[in-house]
């Protein structure tokens, strides 16, 4: 018998965030309800209806029926450790996930009921609330059945309180000497410091260093907060406290926090990955433009645009586009430069288009030639640009 017969459930063990999943019931448990020991395995399972047993490995190849690699409410064990399990999904095996239940961690591949996976109290591996009156307790310790008539209070039996336990703090029924695992006083329920905000438990209260505990978005280091890597995922770093991203603080997990708009509003938000943006896009706006906040749309700003003009929603600085801050225009080829926003050609004013097709060297020239007078014609008309059709196909000077 192999990968393609069906597990048999024992019990139950939250899998994913919505789902219940039977926990693989093992050979040593005995098999039940016709199920058989697959030998290889160790665990129980029920033979397919509708296909061979599969002998596929951990990648589970056989036994669905019909091309599918497994049916929906498949489960096998896979290589882990702790007894970690796969669940079918669409017709093929799923990643492997833990099966250790809520509050316990995987111990020596065995999953177990710790101080560090249990806010209640252990029972056995079983991590209990810790609130029950036969099973009380707190921070991951055993459970504690609470003497006749003294009720569970929050992880402490009613008997251990601030009277019989001045110096210490309370988990089920025991009165416990303040620990890192074991903080508290004067009779309260005993709590296992943060390791990660705290390293110390210093008269019953958790503490880093000489200090207090840390901040949320704090990491506590050789004895002192900082705000790193470790603690300040998703926001950055302003000193040694974590700040959430904003235009105002942005930067990537961990780094500096950075001001978007030190200069000018170039960016109204800061992105996931800690970059400064304006509206949806995924950038900042340019040196010369600004972030228009009721369309997140980067616009120029002609108080910014002070060395050229505003064309469309860029600053234009150089040739031929020519205006005034707040103007833009296009110089036509009768110029050849921009002089204090006015199209110009040379130290002139541009080319008079009668006279001359462009401006050329810093003068107006028709064709190949200078720039025609405009003087009068006899018997009529006035000296212009004219041009020439087939066949000399050029302009030239001539009277009309």
């Amino acid at each position: 018998m192999g990968w393609g017969a069906r597990v048999v459930g024992a019990g139950c063990t939250v899998l994913l965030a919505l789902e219940c999943v039977p926990r693989v019931r093992e050979c040593s448990e005995g098999c039940v309800n016709g199920a058989v020991c697959d030998e290889r395995l160790q665990v129980c399972v029920y033979p397919r209806d509708g296909g061979a047993a599969g002998t596929g490995g951990s990648s589970g190849s056989g036994g669905a029926g019909g091309g599918a690699e497994c049916g929906p409410a498949d489960r096998r064990p896979c290589d882990g450790g702790c007894r970690n399990v796969q669940a079918c999904v669409n017709g093929a095996w799923g990643a492997c996930v833990s099966a250790c239940d809520a509050g316990q961690e995987c111990v020596s591949d065995s999953c177990r009921c710790t101080p560090t996976s249990c806010n209640g109290c252990c029972e056995g591996d079983a991590c209990r609330t810790g609130t029950a009156d036969d099973a009380c307790g707190s921070s991951g310790f055993a459970c504690a059945v609470c003497p006749a008539g003294q009720g569970c209070d929050g992880g402490a039996c009613e008997g251990c309180n601030a009277l019989s336990c001045a110096s210490g703090c309370c988990t089920g029924s025991t009165c416990s000497a303040p620990t890192f695992l074991r903080c508290g006083a004067a009779g309260a329920v005993c709590r296992a410091c943060d390791s990660a905000r705290a390293n110390v438990c210093d008269g019953g209260a958790c503490g880093c260093g000489s200090g207090v505990a840390c901040e949320p978005g704090q990491h506590c280091v050789d004895g002192g907060c900082v705000c790193n890597a470790a603690s300040c995922d998703g926001g950055c770093c302003s000193g040694s406290s974590c700040v959430a991203r904003s235009a105002a603080a942005c930067g990537p997990s961990a780094d500096t926090c950075s001001p978007c708009n030190a200069v000018r509003v170039r960016a109204d938000r800061c992105s996931s990955d800690g970059g400064c943006v304006c509206g949806p896009s995924e950038y900042v706006c340019g040196a010369a433009q600004r972030c228009q906040p009721l369309n997140g749309l980067c616009f120029c700003d002609s108080s910014i645009c002070s060395d050229g003009c505003c064309d469309r929603d860029h600053c234009a600085n150089r040739f031929p586009a020519c205006g005034t801050p707040g103007f833009c225009s296009i110089c036509s080829q009768q110029s050849d430069r921009c002089d204090g926003g006015a199209c110009a050609c040379g130290l002139g004013a541009p080319c008079n288009p009668i006279l001359a097709t462009h401006c050329a060297d810093g003068g107006c020239r028709c064709g190949d030639s200078p720039a025609c007078s405009g003087a009068g014609c006899l018997p009529s008309g006035v000296e212009r640009c004219l041009f020439s059709g087939p066949p000399l196909n050029r302009w030239a000077c001539g009277c009309g």
